[in-house]
């Protein structure tokens, strides 16, 4: 029953966030205008709270505030972050990723930081090196083989998944690691 009302309140979030009901605050970046909810960015974004009390000229008669040295692309990861919207919901690269791990500090965004350094990292790992250099691979695999509780993370099941020649290599380390804890 918890999980049902959890799953309810997310999913509540989420339907604010695209319909803008309720609305109290409007952030703009490039061209782009959110209509969002000072209780729940402000809440979760210590440079939002700050921007929403400090707000400067006009705009702030307008409860407005204006990123214009941010990217608009990463603007918009954010509020679906402060939402509740998994990233899964949409495709991010490499570089996106590298980002959204800059503005965590900017942003004041603990609960961001590791998930976006997570997927980067592993990501990065395999789109970055050839094939047949397997440095930075057998590192990973290594990692996955000694932590089998990693396996439940959605980072490495993306990876995995995306990946099969990874997820096939960790699948005969285990099994060789297996095989030689029986015979021991």
């Amino acid at each position: 029953m918890a999980e049902t009302a959890r799953e309810e309140l997310i999913n509540s979030l989420k339907s604010l966030l695209s319909s803008s009901e309720y609305s109290d605050f409007t952030i703009t970046c490039g061209a782009d205008a959110y209509k969002v909810h000072k209780a729940i960015v402000c809440s979760r974004s210590g440079f939002l709270k700050r921007a929403e009390k400090f707000p400067f000229g006009k705009k702030s008669a307008e409860n407005m505030v204006n990123l214009p040295a941010d990217d608009p692309a990463i603007i918009k990861c954010l509020f679906h972050f402060l939402y509740g919207c998994d990233s899964n919901d949409a495709p991010i690269d490499r570089l996106l990723h590298a980002k959204m791990y800059e503005i965590t500090d900017k942003y004041n965004l603990r609960g961001l930081k590791m998930p976006t350094r997570e997927k980067f990292t592993l990501e990065h790992a395999f789109m970055s090196t050839p094939d047949e250099d397997q440095g930075l691979r057998e590192i990973l695999y290594e990692i996955v083989v000694s932590h089998v509780v990693l396996l439940e993370q959605t980072s490495v099941e993306e990876l995995m998944g995306s990946h099969t020649g990874f997820a096939f290599s960790v699948i005969k380390r285990q099994a060789a690691e297996l095989a030689r804890l029986k015979s021991s």
